[in-house]
């Protein structure tokens, strides 16, 4: 009886992320390939891609966020800096999404007490423009979610990074 419960959640989830992922499709895609500059020193700074017709930050991450939520948006995120062999789930990392998830921990803090500084330490590190450790945030949510299939082995060069960017957000290349 539990593993059909676990396999019917399992379910219903992948479809949730699927219709998310579909409704943000065209809120994801790049308009212009530039990389703008986030004002901060980096060795790899965070991808700035201009996204045409997006819905304000707000809308793509409200307040009600479950902590599984900023997990999956942690992990989507760190995708395009991470080398894996698996990434089901992407989404372009920009300045505002990780201040906007800082914000939701930072305000919820009783709905993430077990795992909130966790949160916070990626999130404040990756905002300083600092992704020297961009494998291990990966695999420490991956960890949390119990992955089995996708673990990050190592850090994207810039240039690797770009080539996901394009072939994940990039539309014009299809």
């Amino acid at each position: 009886m539990k593993k059909k419960i676990g396999i019917l959640s399992m379910a219903v989830l992948i479809i949730a992320v699927g219709a998310v992922l579909f409704l943000n499709r065209g809120l994801l895609l790049s308009g212009d390939k530039s990389n703008g500059a986030s004002g901060k020193a980096s060795d790899s700074p965070i991808q700035q891609i201009m996204e045409g017709e997006k819905q304000p930050v707000e809308q793509e991450f409200p307040d009600t966020m479950t902590e599984y939520n900023v997990q999956e948006a942690i992990h989507a995120m760190s995708h395009q800096k991470v080398r894996a062999d698996d990434k089901w789930l992407s989404i372009l990392m920009t300045p505002e999404r990780i201040d906007r998830l800082i914000e939701i921990v930072e305000n919820k803090q009783d709905r993430f007490q077990k795992n909130g500084e966790l949160y916070l330490n990626i999130l404040t590190r990756w905002s300083n423009g600092d992704f020297s450790q961009v494998d291990l945030d990966h695999n420490a949510i991956w960890k949390l979610q119990k992955g089995t299939i996708g673990r990050a082995t190592g850090i994207l060069s810039a240039e690797e990074e770009q080539k996901f960017i394009k072939k994940k957000f990039d539309e014009t290349e299809e």
